[in-house]
């Protein structure tokens, strides 16, 4: 969203951006161009979690977040930390504006700010509440992705060396969002500690109550929260027109807590729906 002229950014990586990013580095991979059918293809075999800031290389400690009464607060090893605190060690800007070339001066309106999560740790050194950042290191994303059995050869021959580098987000001309590849593990037993189900053709996630939700999840009574719109636009593959394509789902914030326990299956982009 945008507040003044700061374009804000959120903490976490959608599946929307990882599917867009990881189609464009599969087709260009294969060089054949044919982005709707790698897109098709990425969307039905390969499911993915939404993908969340951690401190540590071995992805063993991300920060999810989690809906207090008090505010939304980020949970690391059962630490409760604010959200301005994360915030503080997570997020950077870059300011710009236009040139009038006339006045040689800013051209009016032209000011803005674009808010990013830094690949650096913050500059000065944090400790709250048992929570301890030290400053200038790497900062890691952590997720997990779920591959069907019949996934095609032409995606699931280089699925790994697309993912060993990718550009997600906004700004991407400014060189914004590149992604390296740090570690991949074969198998996991669990997903952010949620016992994951495969069933017909998509995965599925327990949660218990009292636990948050850690995608945004199509409206259910049962939860605590705020809604929030998901809005989502496409190339149309008839006409070819631009973001012609259009979706809206009134959906629940990552960090919604349940009232009673829920499985969840995870959708084409990521959107978690709950079953019955």
């Amino acid at each position: 969203m945008k507040i003044g002229n700061i374009q804000r950014t959120r903490l976490y990586v959608t599946v929307r951006m990882l599917w867009g990013a990881l189609s464009a580095r599969i087709t260009r991979i294969i060089g054949n161009n044919d982005y709707v059918d790698i897109s098709d293809k990425v969307k039905n075999y390969l499911r993915t979690t939404y993908f969340y800031p951690c401190f540590d290389a071995s992805g063993d400690k991300p920060l999810l977040p989690f809906y207090e009464p008090k505010g939304l607060t980020y949970k690391v090893d059962s630490i409760s930390i604010p959200a301005n605190v994360v915030e503080r060690a997570l997020l950077t800007s870059y300011a710009s504006t236009a040139i009038d070339p006339y006045r040689l001066g800013a051209e009016e309106g032209s000011l803005h700010e674009i808010e990013l999560l830094s690949h650096r740790r913050t500059v000065c050194p944090i400790q709250e509440n048992r929570f301890s950042v030290n400053s200038n290191s790497n900062v890691y994303l952590v997720g997990y992705i779920f591959e069907s059995n019949e996934t095609p050869s032409e995606i699931k021959d280089i699925r790994l060396k697309a993912l060993k580098e990718i550009q997600i987000g906004g700004e991407r001309t400014y060189g914004f969002g590149h992604l390296l590849l740090e570690s991949i593990h074969a198998e996991a037993h669990n997903v952010f500690s949620y016992k994951p189900i495969r069933e017909n053709n998509h995965p599925e996630i327990e949660l218990a109550t009292g636990k948050p939700i850690l995608a945004d999840a199509i409206t259910d009574k049962n939860l605590k929260r705020v809604t929030e719109p998901f809005v989502s636009r496409e190339t149309d593959k008839e006409t070819g027109c631009f973001g012609e394509k259009h979706s809206v789902e009134i959906c629940w914030v990552p960090s919604s807590i349940l009232n009673e326990d829920k499985t969840f299956k995870i959708t084409e982009f990521g959107l978690w729906v709950a079953i019955p």
